[in-house]
């Protein structure tokens, strides 16, 4: 790597033994080595650090020490520490001036990119590597050049903590292959020296590494215990803790990393403001948020941006009272109070205060162009007020500007509803497709019932759904809910309607009176959204402690099938085939819903009985339209393409590979298995590219286990073994949701669409540390020779 100007280096190293004595009441930390300078660090009773530099003019044997930091403390104690650290280096002599100056050196070194005298193989390629991570942290990507060095590197020279540091600088470079393959290379070498993971635990790099492509890979509970590691006192300095922080947030564990930026004094230095916001809001934590806050509730610290955000943040943590004191600041202040006064506006509206909710939307509109929220919170307040022919308009122009704004969608359903327009008003629920919200599924009851008179949709068999909202929106009601009465359960819509007020979003909350206090109501959920929470949770937890969720949820709710199917999917998902069919089965016979039939099929498709997965997709069929984005045309082409009926099962691939914004990457492996038996080779092409393009690291796993050279790209031809190896890895998976596999040892992956750009970014929050990591390592690795070497000596002179 050619030479060129770098940032200073600064290293702290651990206190050399002979500072440890002296001198009394004053704690050796650290010795800080630079490019020009080597100082020793103390710390004082009441914690505040002096560094006392050993200067060295080079032309005699003989160090000078000099205060360079002072603190709120007598001259005379600073006075004695320069002294008692001048009379230490003299009695020390030639060894003092030998150890200072080959630090120096090396610092030096690593400062200009240049070799230190006498350095090492080993430490010559720590400096390469520590130039890289200096190169990559000023540019976030890699030269050409830098890149193939780190990639060819150390064959001569290697050893494991080199191979993973190399491997993680190529991650957060983008260079996801050579990454990989170092990554192997880095596991394999602490398998065969039986290397365990707590031996990791005070080994940096190791650390670094292992966090960075478990969570790569999806073996999300190994890289969070990593994660943790790097947290305890024993291993982290600030550069690390926020590391910790950011990489537990990456890991789907926000209040775990909150957890992690609090335990410390210096939680406030991670990197902005804006990053804590989005860490206590994820976690639903608002003590963060609320330390934000000035006196007067304000946050000027933060800058505008930054500010909105903190009041989104805090309503969305149910901290309602501070956002609208924020927000009101806010427009004191602003020149164009756009956003507050928009923000202010829903708040508003959801308290049912309508003139000031009116009076902030208009206010918004005249500061200039907006977002379509302006026009739908004058249309809502309308609505509230009983003049839906006023409100239509309203509505509709927030609903052209945003046709997917889903609570603009609610307010013109019931206001097309309170127009008597009930067959507009019923389609207009499902023409933007399905939503699924606490809203949505009650605004829908309302809808349905006036265009159907014979309101099936309260007797159906998914009246369970809002049947369930209903018991949780009531919970708090002494009576029993009359839940058998159609006219009573529409009454208990409107009342529930009611108690949400002028809120609509996906955030639950009651609103008791018009102006009354928000209260916060995450315990009311859609069956379907509770359902898919829950199994989200297979990215922290394993599949057992799921599906113990799951066997909870359907105690709590025994009417609900979602419960069931979502559990059973997670059979299919790790090659529970058997328990999975009995599972699906009981469901469609009891309930007829629709993954009844879809996984049931699957199940018995994926234990070789055709005929009876053909059967019960036939069942389905006689009940159900299937949906254009359904797994059933997914797991009909698997089959048919199983049975060597490759034409047959592109009729029901076609659908699955073509159904709207729905990736389903099953459906694409089987689209390209079929084509290429059929000597499409264009068409098979096309479809590896796909998925190879969405999946990189599934292929990598399945080239891996396969035997074969590992990559996240393969050749044509070798597209059917691998293809047919990442299905079998897969298991049951064919979600379009959440890709999961087992890899060679049967450990759970679990893949968001986002996976390697995300690992990729977290990667390059290590590089700091890493960096750091490396340069006390070079700084250390010939000076711990040199003790030894001294020590043999000593023993054999005379």
């Amino acid at each position: 790597m050619a030479s060129r100007p770098r940032a200073r280096v600064r290293v702290e190293l651990p206190p050399p033994a002979w500072t440890r004595e002296w001198p009394r009441g004053l704690r050796p930390v650290a010795t800080l080595v630079s490019h020009d300078n080597v100082a020793l660090c103390y710390r004082t009773p009441a914690g505040e650090r002096i560094e006392v530099a050993l200067d060295d003019p080079g032309h005699e044997v003989r160090l000078y020490a000099r205060v360079l930091a002072t603190v709120d403390d007598s001259r005379a104690t600073l006075r004695q520490l320069r002294v008692a650290v001048q009379r230490r280096v003299d009695r020390r002599g030639g060894a003092a001036v030998d150890w200072v100056r080959r630090l120096r050196a090396r610092g030096a070194a690593l400062d200009h990119g240049e070799p230190a005298p006498g350095e090492s193989a080993v430490a010559a390629a720590l400096r390469r590597c520590y130039a890289a991570a200096l190169e990559l942290g000023e540019s976030e990507s890699l030269r050409d050049a830098t890149r193939r060095a780190l990639e060819g590197e150390a064959s001569q020279a290697d050893d494991a903590s080199l191979t993973g540091a190399r491997a993680l600088l190529l991650l957060a470079a983008g260079a996801l292959d050579p990454a990989l393959t170092l990554w192997s290379a880095w596991e394999r070498a602490r398998e065969a020296s039986g290397a365990s993971a707590e031996a990791d635990d005070e080994d940096r790099v190791a650390l670094l590494v292992r966090v960075a492509f478990l969570g790569l890979l999806g073996a999300r509970a190994d890289a969070a215990a990593a994660a943790r590691a790097l947290s305890r006192p024993s291993n982290t300095s600030t550069e690390l803790a926020r590391v910790a922080v950011r990489l537990l947030y990456a890991l789907d564990r926000p209040g775990e990393a909150l957890a992690c930026a609090r335990a410390r004094d210096d939680a406030r230095a991670l990197e902005d403001a804006a990053f804590l916001i989005v860490l206590a809001r994820d976690a639903g934590d608002p003590r963060v948020l609320l330390d934000m806050l000035g006196p007067d509730g304000d946050a000027p610290a933060l800058e505008p941006g930054a500010q909105l955000e903190l009041a989104r943040a805090l309503v969305e943590t149910g901290a309602f009272v501070e956002a609208e004191v924020l927000l009101t600041r806010m427009l004191e202040r602003a020149p164009a109070p756009v956003e507050p006064a928009l923000e202010l506006a829903k708040l508003k509206l959801w308290r049912l205060q309508l003139d000031e909710a009116e009076a902030l939307a208009r206010r918004a509109r005249a500061a200039g162009p907006t977002r379509p929220y302006a026009a739908m919170v004058l249309g809502a307040a309308a609505y509230l007020r009983g003049r839906p022919e006023a409100a239509l308009p309203l509505l509709e122009e927030a609903y052209r500007r945003d046709p997917a704004h889903v609570p603009t969608r609610l307010w013109r359903i019931r206001t097309l509803n309170a127009l008597g327009r009930a067959a507009e008003a019923a389609d207009a629920c499902v023409e933007g497709g399905f939503d699924d919200s606490t809203a949505w599924q009650l605004v829908r009851v309302l809808a349905e019932c006036a265009r159907d008179p014979k309101r099936y949709y309260l007797t159906g068999r998914t009246a369970y759904i809002f049947r369930s909202i209903l018991r949780d929106v009531f919970a708090d009601e002494r009576e029993p809910l009359a839940l058998d009465d159609p006219e009573q359960l529409l009454a208990l819509t409107r009342r529930a309607l009611e108690r949400l007020g002028g809120n609509l979003s996906s955030l639950r909350t009651f609103t008791r009176a018009p102006g009354a206090p928000l209260e916060l109501a995450p315990h009311v959920d859609s069956p379907r959204l509770r359902a898919q929470t829950l199994q989200e949770r297979l990215r922290r937890h394993p599949p057992e402690e799921v599906r113990a969720g799951f066997d909870a949820f359907a105690r709590a709710y025994p009417e609900v099938p979602f419960a069931a199917t979502y559990s059973a999917e997670i059979s299919l998902w790790i090659g529970d085939y058997e328990r999975a069919a009995a599972v699906f089965d009981e469901v469609w016979r009891a309930t007829r819903t629709r993954w009844g039939y879809v996984g049931a099929g699957a199940s018995y498709m994926l234990l070789g009985q055709h005929e009876r997965a053909l059967a019960r997709w036939a069942e389905g069929r006689e009940d159900y339209t299937y949906l254009p984005e359904e797994a059933t045309h997914t797991y009909q082409g698997e089959l048919w393409r199983r049975r060597g009926e490759p034409t047959r099962a592109l009729e029901h691939l076609d659908k699955a590979v073509n159904a709207g914004d729905t990736f389903r990457l099953g459906g694409w492996i089987n689209y390209a298995l079929a084509n290429q038996e059929l000597g499409r080779r264009d068409e098979a092409r096309r479809a590896l590219d796909v998925v190879q393009s969405r999946a990189p690291l599934l292929i990598w796993e399945a080239t891996r286990a396969d035997g074969a050279s590992a990559s996240t790209r393969v050749a044509l031809a070798d597209a059917p073994r691998v293809l047919e190896e990442a299905l079998r890895l897969m298991r049951g998976n064919r979600s379009s949701r959440t890709l999961t596999y087992l890899d060679r040892r049967g450990r759970l992956y679990v893949q968001l669409p986002d996976q390697v750009a995300r690992w990729r970014d977290a990667a390059r929050f290590c590089v700091a540390p890493l960096r750091e990591a490396l340069a006390r390592r070079y700084l250390e690795l010939d000076e711990t020779k040199t003790r030894r070497a001294r020590g043999r000596a000593a023993t054999r002179a005379p």
